[in-house]
């Protein structure tokens, strides 16, 4: 279970991920202010990372493509006032882009929790802090009620599965969530090859028969075309709703919703429920395609087993950290209307997730 809430956890951060090539300062003699997004979790996880803040101000940033610091060095967290928290690992780099930093407390954020952020770096930018409490846990419930006929035609999916979901929410003040769910499907999948090529593929195909036997020869060589029975994995991270609190994520698709937001302005102090719809995966049998060297080869390729479930989740989020993703779902543009940085700029957010229900059907 711990996994999958990394998952989810990777997923939302996406929304907000950074990358770049090297670590880069603007120095110009004088004192500069810096930009983060950082972001911690309920499960002791911390993601984020700092730009130059003329970067920011630059009118052609882009955070999918700027330069940033190594923030993993440069940021310390403490919980209650406490002493400086520590990690269990400083992580998530590839050899040419590093991804922010992905860090692992030994600290589990708890509700209520008053945790600081304290950035420095040499005398070069000035030092920023923040401070941000931990949301209360939600609570909810999920019930399936049943799937029925796709209505839309879809060529993905085959019918959609209906689930009502129950929130308990909080009087006391304004509640900040985000709702994510995943249709998963796991497939047992039998593959079988031939040693010479398809007639039919190979008459129509794109490959001259002597190239695909001397590929051929090399796959049999590494165990690419060996006879095999494996278990498949594909999801689809949409929904539907009838509700109109949702933010959408896809405004060019607007009649489905992912990683979608909401707060709980129409229901604040009771409990709710409200409907959704998802998609369930069903794959279609396999159609060799003329651009693949091993589809030439194939003898059989069946689906002999498919499992259909669907993993839901609703976190509750602080109310910057909220402002600042509602405000950049629909753009990969920095924009920055709300801070809650001293000394800089950007959003020091945190995440409660909701635990993971898991509905097979």
């Amino acid at each position: 279970m711990r996994n999958l809430f990394k998952i989810f956890v990777m997923m939302s951060w996406m929304l907000c991920i950074i990358s770049c090539e090297k670590p880069w300062y603007y120095d110009t003699g004088e004192k500069n202010e810096m930009y983060t997004i950082v972001t911690v979790y309920s499960d002791s996880l911390i993601t984020g990372d700092v730009w130059p803040v003329i970067d920011y101000l630059n009118p052609t940033f882009n955070k999918n493509s700027s330069h940033s610091m190594a923030l993993k060095s440069l940021a310390t967290f403490s919980v209650n006032d406490g002493d400086p928290i520590k990690f269990e690992k400083r992580e998530y780099s590839q050899p040419s882009y590093n991804y922010g930093f992905y860090l692992e407390s030994f600290y589990p954020f708890k509700a209520g929790d008053k945790i600081d952020l304290s950035i420095s770096y040499n005398d070069i930018y000035t030092p920023i802090r923040s401070t941000v409490i931990m949301p209360d846990k939600p609570e909810i419930q999920a019930e399936y009620i049943g799937c029925e006929e796709n209505p839309r035609n879809s060529q993905v999916y085959d019918s959609l599965c209906v689930v009502k979901v129950k929130i308990k929410d909080a009087a006391a003040k304004k509640d900040y969530y985000m709702f994510n769910i995943y249709s998963g499907t796991d497939m047992l999948v039998e593959k079988r090859y031939n040693d010479v090529p398809n007639d039919s593929l190979l008459k129509t195909g794109h490959f001259p028969y002597d190239y695909l036997m001397e590929r051929y020869m090399l796959l049999k060589q590494y165990g690419t075309l060996k006879d095999t029975v494996y278990w498949d994995h594909h999801y689809l991270d949409y929904f539907y709703s009838d509700e109109h609190f949702f933010i959408n994520s896809k405004p060019s698709e607007s009649e489905y919703y992912t990683n979608s937001l909401f707060d709980d302005s129409s229901f604040n102090g009771r409990d709710y429920e409200f409907i959704i719809k998802f998609p369930k995966y069903i794959r279609k049998q396999h159609r060799p395609s003329k651009e693949v060297v091993t589809d030439y080869f194939l003898k059989e390729n069946k689906i002999l087993e498919q499992r259909h479930y669907a993993l839901l989740r609703i976190d509750k989020l602080s109310e910057d950290y909220y402002e600042y993703i509602k405000q950049t779902l629909h753009s990969s543009l920095a924009v920055m209307t709300v801070s809650n940085i001293q000394g800089g700029l950007g959003v020091f957010g945190a995440v409660n997730g909701g635990d993971i229900i898991r509905i097979d059907f």
